[in-house]
């Protein structure tokens, strides 16, 4: 991503599983029914956080793509390729102890969101700004109470206190898996607005995510294609699509225990 005001050094998503060392020594993966959700049954032990905490998970299809997850592993465990795994982790082991601050650290994103900061020019950037970000900016002002203000350039856009409580409500409604998921949403775009749009059905992940390159697509048609820029907008666009179906996934009750 770009080096804009919105995405300048305040991930808010650290991984529960980054220094998490383990080999696969368990031979049959499974799901079972526990308390009030799901567990990860390895060789019929229930499977447990880095922390140490259990993994459990609050709906079926969770689980069932985590355990897939564990399944798949073989040797040395690679997070890497679990983010399903990880983002429950995280959930689990950090949004349940630093909720508070998960919550302010997410909406201190709308204090400089991507979709506020414009491009007075070219026009062709600026147009393709326009027509994509504001349409989010007026959803959020009519559906959310949260009208935001819009400015030039990377100086600091003052937005009403009113609009920041209102999205701090909007985040702080969402349960410790949904807040985890959103997390990750708004650290790779720069955007609450955009997270916030795809939770609630206003936005698919796909246009979410096409909305939040906008620059970036300007900045290849005009100095050309560079691999190494793509390969890593690759992974970040496959890390922002698996965190919305997180989110998805984390609501997706079902009565099958």
């Amino acid at each position: 991503m770009g080096d804009g005001p919105a995405r300048a050094g305040r991930s808010v998503h650290r991984s529960a599983v980054s220094e998490w060392k383990l080999r696969r020594n368990w031979s049959s993966t499974g799901i079972t029914v526990i308390n009030e959700g799901f567990a990860i049954a390895l060789d019929g032990h229930s499977a447990k956080t880095p922390s140490g905490n259990l993994l459990e998970l609050p709906t079926r299809r969770m689980s069932e793509l985590i355990c897939a997850e564990w399944e798949a592993q073989q040797g040395e465990i690679d997070p890497a390729l679990m983010p399903f795994t990880r983002l429950a982790n995280t959930a689990i082991d950090r949004v349940e102890t630093a909720r508070e601050e998960i919550i302010d650290a997410v909406v201190g994103y709308a204090e400089s969101d991507l979709l506020c900061h414009r491009a007075e020019r070219p026009e062709e950037l600026a147009a393709r700004q326009r027509n994509a970000w504001d349409q989010v900016i007026e959803w959020a002002g009519r559906t959310l109470g949260a009208p935001l203000n819009v400015g030039f350039g990377v100086m600091p856009i003052r937005q009403s206190r009113d609009s920041l409580c209102r999205l701090r409500e909007e985040t702080a409604s969402l349960e410790r898996f949904g807040l985890a998921g959103l997390s990750e949403m708004v650290a790779l775009t720069g955007s609450l607005l955009l997270g916030l749009a795809v939770i609630r059905g206003r936005l698919t992940p796909e246009n979410a995510w096409n909305i939040s390159r906008i620059d970036e697509e300007h900045q290849t048609e005009k100095w050309g294609f560079d691999a190494e820029a793509c390969n890593a907008a690759r992974r970040r666009r496959e890390a922002f699509i698996t965190a919305c179906e997180f989110v998805e996934v984390a609501s997706a009750r079902t009565t099958d225990r």
